[in-house]
């Protein structure tokens, strides 16, 4: 099982113009409005942000303000461990369900600790539920009680590897 759970996105298009990023995060800053999460890009000369903040409500009256068009989007958020090939399970047993992700993007804490893990996806309730059903053969989850041991050739305090299995040896007799 892991720790998903239903979050709100910002869908924001805006004009492609030099400075933008730059005008949402001061009107942010100006009002107190922190970022948790933020993607951006752009195509066919419009931006694009999504957009998960600690008042979404009022980021995007600030956004419509600036004459910006936003959208209130459900997103699937998953923690995850800050650590290589943390995400490849997740992936998998998402595709293995037939669901559709649209975007995904991070949060990250810097040096260590857990990453946030924001999914849009075609059927965001078959997603939270298909995570919520699903537990990895071996795998810890975060925040759970206790941690899985270190496997056959690991040196204490290294974390398990997804997929991997203690070595074994073969002694050859004569």
């Amino acid at each position: 099982m892991t720790n998903a759970k239903l979050g709100r996105q910002l869908f924001v298009q805006c004009p492609n113009e030099v400075g933008t990023l730059a005008k949402v995060s001061q009107v942010f800053a100006g009002h107190g409005i922190n970022i948790h999460s933020m993607c951006t890009y752009e195509q066919q000369n419009k931006g694009y942000f999504w957009l998960i903040t600690d008042n979404n409500s009022q980021g995007a009256d600030e956004l419509r303000k600036m004459g910006y068009t936003v959208q209130e989007q459900d997103v699937v958020m998953v923690d995850l461990e800050n650590r290589p090939g943390s995400l490849a399970p997740i992936a998998k047993v998402l595709g293995d369900a037939q669901i559709n992700i649209h975007t995904c993007y991070f949060t990250t804490p810097g040096s260590g600790g857990n990453v946030t893990c924001c999914f849009h996806t075609a059927n965001n309730k078959k997603a939270l539920d298909t995570l919520h059903q699903w537990t990895p053969a071996g795998a810890y989850a975060p925040g759970a009680a206790q941690r899985p041991q270190p496997g056959a050739g690991q040196q204490s305090g290294q974390k398990p590897q997804p997929g991997m299995q203690p070595k074994q040896t073969t002694k050859k007799v004569a």
